[in-house]
């Protein structure tokens, strides 16, 4: 688990950088299996805890040009990412979810959800992955970045590659 505090947009970005290169590193290990599907990041926090300006630094690393923006009224926004990085591992769309407004998990699939999840050239930033908590749309082992919000310029921010791995340095010190 990566842990860090922002104090601005530009550590915010620092950090969606290593997380950002983590998740590509996984993915070119993965690319030897066949049904290769969408690379997800789940985003945790509050409102105002940093979800979107994460997604927004993702989107600047991968030379999305185009502004992003919340897709809170319309649950889901496409992003072409039109750099020809090699080491954006075939990635071709950031497809930036917020599923805040939907009452049922069963509402995810409005916006096609499953076949969006199938292309291996989407890159997933789901933010409120509560809301579809009553579904299993979201694969169980699903790299997680948590924030809190701290202050107007502080988020704390930690990152789970799998979450649900137990790592040593997780346990209490006291166990060991």
């Amino acid at each position: 688990m990566l842990k860090t505090i922002s104090y601005s947009l530009e550590e915010t970005k620092k950090f969606a950088k290593v997380v950002l290169d983590q998740l590509l590193q996984t993915r070119q290990e993965e690319l030897k299996h066949e049904n290769l599907k969408a690379l997800i990041l789940v985003l945790k926090g509050d409102l105002g805890s940093g979800k979107t300006a994460f997604t927004k630094c993702i989107g600047e690393i991968l030379g999305i040009e185009d502004e992003i923006t919340s897709p809170t009224f319309t649950i889901e926004k496409r992003y072409n990412i039109t750099n020809d990085q090699e080491n954006c591992c075939g990635i071709k769309t950031l497809v930036h979810i917020d599923a805040f407004r939907l009452e049922s998990g069963s509402e995810i699939s409005s916006i096609d959800f499953t076949e969006t999840l199938k292309n291996s050239k989407n890159l997933i930033c789901f933010e409120w992955p509560e809301m579809v908590s009553d579904t299993n749309v979201l694969p169980p082992n699903s790299p997680v970045v948590e924030f809190e919000f701290v202050d107007e310029n502080t988020r704390k921010m930690s990152f789970s590659p799998s979450p649900n791995e137990i790592l040593i340095s997780d346990l209490d010190s006291s166990l060991v």
